[in-house]
């Protein structure tokens, strides 16, 4: 995953942020739905709160991919099998604890472990981007491919 998927993030981070700062954070009871529906209602405070899970949803589609090319190149890459589980434990983990602030409303312990867990997050995505361009695993990779 590169740049994409990093800003991705970070607009769900910003989100993220704003929704827990403006008191949207309690905006939406239940979870997944948003009081009862799936689109939140014409409230500014319910809208911030549905964008934030709807980027966190959406964030899937890049991570799905991500997880099975890492895993894929696992054989070539030393890190990628590190990564595609640590990618994949985080952001279920991620996701739990989300459903698990909504359900309880937003308890501190809960609220911090999902901000701790965000910031894991970008350090993997951060990590595979950069090892993804650094050359001796490049060059290794090449020659695992050339050999096969």
């Amino acid at each position: 995953m590169g740049p994409a998927g990093l800003g991705w993030l970070a607009v769900t981070f910003w989100v993220g942020g704003y929704m827990a700062e403006s008191g949207a954070a309690t905006a939406c009871s239940g979870w997944p739905l948003c009081n009862g529906g799936v689109l939140p209602a014409a409230d500014d405070q319910e809208i911030t709160h549905m964008l934030h899970r709807y980027l966190a949803g959406g964030f899937v589609f890049l991570v799905v991919p991500a997880l099975i090319t890492a895993w894929r190149r696992r054989g070539e890459l030393p890190w990628a099998k590190p990564y595609a589980l640590a990618l994949g434990v985080l952001y279920a983990a991620q996701v739990l604890v989300g459903a698990l602030n909504v359900w309880y409303t937003f308890p501190d312990p809960l609220t911090v472990a999902h901000t701790a867990i965000a910031g894991c997050i970008w350090g993997v995505l951060s990590a595979g981007a950069a090892l993804a361009f650094y050359e001796p695993y490049r060059a290794a990779a090449g020659r695992a491919h050339a050999a096969s």
